[in-house]
């Protein structure tokens, strides 16, 4: 599989973003499953994997990452780390896809219609009376 068929475009373009400031970037990695019947490794194969792909890496370029979280059950791991040690995880064959864990647009969506909410009832302020107190 080709290294542009493994990722997608926002992390292709935040990458080259990052080559010009050498900022680190977030992104996400699927992993290849052994069982072709099965969508991801088991969890002990995910987390195994993970730290086997990144300790390949770190010690052919001698650069170190931010951090990592591992996604045991759906056979994903991301990854913060400068975008040359994010391209060389894309050379590894336990790879299937590449994400970009920022997408924008995606940002916390701001209320449209603000208001207070008062259950029927009650009037707006008035506390109730908690038993057993």
């Amino acid at each position: 599989m080709q290294i542009a068929e493994k990722i997608d475009k926002q992390l292709a373009e935040q990458l080259e973003q990052a080559d010009k400031s050498q900022d680190s970037v977030q992104a996400w990695f699927r992993l290849k499953s052994e069982n072709p019947t099965e969508p991801a490794p088991s969890p002990d194969k995910t987390e195994s994997l993970a730290h086997n792909i990144v300790a390949r890496v770190r010690k052919r370029l001698g650069e170190n990452i931010q951090s990592i979280n591992i996604q045991r059950s759906l056979g994903t791991f991301m990854i913060e780390a400068k975008p040359s040690f994010l391209r060389e995880i894309l050379h590894e064959p336990e790879i299937v896809f590449a994400g970009a864990t920022y997408v924008p647009g995606f940002e916390l969506i701001k209320p449209v219609k603000r208001q207070v909410i008062v259950p029927s009832g009650r009037k707006q302020g008035t506390r109730t009376k908690r038993s057993g107190r």
